[in-house]
């Protein structure tokens, strides 16, 4: 008796927030029946009428779904009316809130022990949905990592690198160099125009130098920059061949409990059946 009477609670439920959304919206119960009804699925203004005044005492799963399609609205909230309700009898006097209970409807909330949900197609599903939303954002940065790494980038850090450090030296040995030739003609006051002539390139030379070492100086940090992106470029892909594994290794074991496999976006499909692509150039 008790389940008899839960569920006309249940409808009971349905039937009040069909009205209330309904009205809600300023839309009669004819233009309901006819939104129901361009759906493929009529449900006569009588039927509709009955249920929101309680002369009919039940609602199809159907019927609960067109009515939510034609209200725009998620079903489950027909039946666990979230914001209008604190708490709702999702059970035969089994009370909670009526958001934990339409996440336990919408397997939002897992439940059972991991063996069991294992065997449950929706958990599994949900949660492969979750790494393939990852593999796809890792898909994209590897992409993108790849064609900054083909343009030769740590190469060309590398190379600017060494030129900065020779240029570097060079103009250290002629800097000493040029400071022993003024010392030298420093002594001799007879070669007072060489002196000032060597003073004045050492000043250059100097100035050269200062600069060159900024160079080398930009250089290093490009050269830095350039390995720790290749370095995290490396790791992405390392961790997107590991999804990918897993998520190969899910659907094996999908297909062998004679499931259907959900689908995959190309990108995704393609980096399964043929892996990443290696990076060239």
């Amino acid at each position: 008796m008790e389940q008899l009477d839960w569920m006309a609670r249940v409808s009971t439920t349905i039937a009040n927030e069909v009205r209330r959304i309904r009205q809600e919206r300023g839309m009669s119960a004819q233009r309901l029946s006819d939104r129901c009804a361009e759906l493929g699925a009529p449900i006569p203004r009588t039927v509709l009428s009955n249920l929101e005044n309680g002369r009919r005492g039940n609602v199809t799963v159907a019927e609960m779904l067109v009515l939510a399609a034609a209200l725009d609205v998620p079903p489950a909230t027909l039946v666990f009316p979230v914001g209008h309700q604190v708490t709702v009898e999702a059970l035969p006097g089994k009370l909670q809130p009526a958001l934990s209970a339409i996440e336990w409807l919408a397997a939002g909330t897992e439940t059972g022990d991991a063996a069991s949900r294992e065997m449950v197609p929706l958990y599994r599903f949900k949660n492969q949905k979750r790494k393939v939303k990852a593999l796809a954002a890792l898909l994209t940065q590897v992409a993108w990592e790849s064609k900054e790494l083909t343009r030769g980038e740590l190469a060309e850090a590398a190379v600017r690198l060494e030129v900065a450090k020779r240029d570097v030296e060079i103009m250290r040995e002629k800097a000493a160099r040029l400071s022993v030739e003024l010392s030298h003609a420093s002594a001799h006051p007879e070669a007072s125009s060489e002196a000032n002539r060597l003073a004045a390139e050492q000043a250059a030379v100097h100035e050269s130098l200062y600069r060159a070492e900024a160079v080398l100086v930009e250089a290093k940090e490009l050269e830095k920059m350039a390995s720790m992106r290749a370095a995290l470029a490396g790791s992405h892909r390392r961790e997107a061949e590991e999804v990918i594994e897993q998520i190969r290794a899910d659907r094996k074991d999908m297909e062998q409990r004679g499931w259907t496999l959900p689908e995959l976006p190309g990108t995704v499909a393609l980096a399964l059946e043929k892996g990443i692509p290696a990076v060239t150039g």
